[in-house]
């Protein structure tokens, strides 16, 4: 007979778990979140593989860059900042589409830290950017609640020079 209370009790547990995990957790829409504010996080911390392992590899974006164009990309601007690094950044919408397996995050942010001569002028840049709003497109990669992975960012203004190539900095005419 004690054994009845406390398989009870594991199983209430485990009810109250799954709701948590199910109920707040792994809501989309708190999942997108975590994991752009994680994407963001990898970047200002220099943590070039959970970046790289936040994207898709279907990534694409306007400028024509894939998963790892896009992450060499991030980690050439970045790398500049070899004092300390901060986004600020505001969500300002989280939409849904393809019935909840597709959320696109929009939003302001500017960069902002200490690095080399570049990196002045990327901070200078950045807030040119902060006037209009980046669009991140987060997709659910699988079943899973937790596979949501980065399939592209947009922003109305921003163009990379035709001479930069991903990964190799130094060979960039960057006229920003």
């Amino acid at each position: 007979m004690p054994r009845r209370p406390l398989l009870l009790a594991f199983v209430l547990l485990a009810i109250l778990v799954a709701v948590y995990l199910f109920g707040i957790r792994w809501r989309p829409e708190a999942t997108v979140r975590r994991h752009h504010a994680a994407f963001i996080e990898a970047i200002e911390d220099k943590k070039w593989g959970k970046c790289r392992g936040l994207v898709a590899g279907q990534y694409g974006d306007k400028w024509g860059f894939n998963r790892s164009d896009v992450t060499l990309a991030i980690e050439d601007v970045a790398g500049q900042f070899l004092i300390v690094l901060d986004f600020e950044w505001t969500t300002t919408s989280l939409i849904p589409s393809d019935e909840g397996r597709t959320y696109t995050l929009v939003g302001k942010g500017k960069m902002n830290g200490k690095g080399t001569p570049l990196a002045a002028m990327i901070v200078n840049q950045s807030a040119a950017y902060a006037a209009e709003p980046f669009t991140f497109v987060w997709k659910k990669q699988s079943a899973l609640p937790w596979d949501w992975k980065l399939q592209k960012i947009e922003h109305p203004t921003l163009d990379v020079p035709s001479t930069y190539h991903p990964g190799d900095i130094g060979r960039a005419s960057l006229s920003f």
